[in-house]
């Protein structure tokens, strides 16, 4: 039997959204990594006081009181902490430089924020004119209306968990819209902290800030994303297993992989009193066609188990 990694996407959400709450969050069984790491540090240059404790993080958060950070801000290896990071440094008035590892820097365009901020009258820079970071962000935003290229949601998401602290009605219009689970993992986040807003499909969305957040408490799910790996792992060495900490009610598009080994003939059931994941022995597996695009990390783990089908 194995416990499910924690989800590094609600990670890194609750630390942000417990910042720019009033009060004290806690958020138990957070994933430990870097980008979880990055994200703290983040944090607490913006004001918040951070502390870890067993298997919890205990947040203070900063509210509207956001610091101008005096240190460059360090992404690491995190898209996330890099985008977030941009969207909620535009809300403050003083420039703020983000950077990141050499993967970030190189394979992380930031392109559509640079196009797109200054519609807020906001400021984001290319510091090498290349579209990528390192980036220098100042603000604050204005409340308007943004046209957004919307292929990476992770440029979404930051505009959303900023539209919410803008004095006035924000709009953001996106086109292209991708990676449509994780903005449905986003926005219920939003409904988690009462955060009223109103939406046109993927394509828009309008927000009236700002709102004051309240602390929280959470205990974050597992990683649907890590869980297909020892689920694969199972099939392919006909090994009965069980796993907890899988909740088929959260949003994250990945579990979506349940339904496409099942297709196949896995014998897969789910306890939903204790969110455990029972997989048994299933001598055949059948191939067929599936459309990923709702789960795109779970394609190289296909690929294993597509072998053995």
């Amino acid at each position: 039997s194995l416990h499910a990694p924690p989800s590094k996407s609600h990670t890194l959400r609750a630390i942000l959204f417990a910042t720019l709450a009033q009060g004290t969050s806690t958020i138990t069984h957070p994933l430990r990594s870097p980008d979880t790491d990055a994200m703290i540090h983040a944090c607490q240059q913006l004001g918040a006081y951070i502390e870890r404790k067993n298997n919890q993080i205990i947040i203070q958060g900063a509210g509207r009181q956001l610091n101008t950070p005096t240190n460059d801000i360090d992404a690491g290896n995190s898209g996330q902490v890099l985008r977030y990071m941009a969207a909620i440094c535009a809300l403050l008035d003083e420039p703020v430089y983000i950077t990141g590892d050499d993967s970030i820097c190189q394979h992380s365009p930031i392109k559509p924020y640079i196009e797109s901020f200054q519609q807020l009258d906001a400021r984001c820079e290319s510091v090498h004119h290349n579209d990528h970071a390192p980036i220098i962000v100042q603000g604050p935003f204005k409340a308007g209306t943004i046209e957004l290229n919307g292929e990476d949601s992770q440029l979404v998401t930051g505009l959303l968990i900023a539209a919410s602290q803008i004095h006035g009605t924000t709009t953001i219009n996106v086109t292209q819209a991708g990676e449509t689970p994780w903005i449905d993992l986003t926005l219920s986040w939003l409904d988690r902290l009462y955060i009223p807003y109103e939406r046109d499909g993927y394509h828009r969305y309008q927000l009236t800030g700002p709102i004051t957040l309240s602390a929280f408490d959470y205990d974050i799910p597992g990683d649907w994303s890590s869980i297909a790996f020892p689920i694969v792992a199972s099939l392919i060495t006909q090994s009965p297993i069980s796993i907890s900490h899988c909740d088929l009610n959260d949003a994250q598009g990945d579990k979506a992989i349940l339904t496409i080994l099942k297709d196949m003939g896995a014998n897969i059931t789910h306890d939903a009193t204790n969110n455990t994941l029972h997989i048994e022995r299933s001598p055949t597996l059948t191939g067929g066609t599936w459309d990923v695009n709702h789960c795109i990390d779970a394609i190289t783990i296909l690929a294993v188990v597509a072998c053995y089908a």
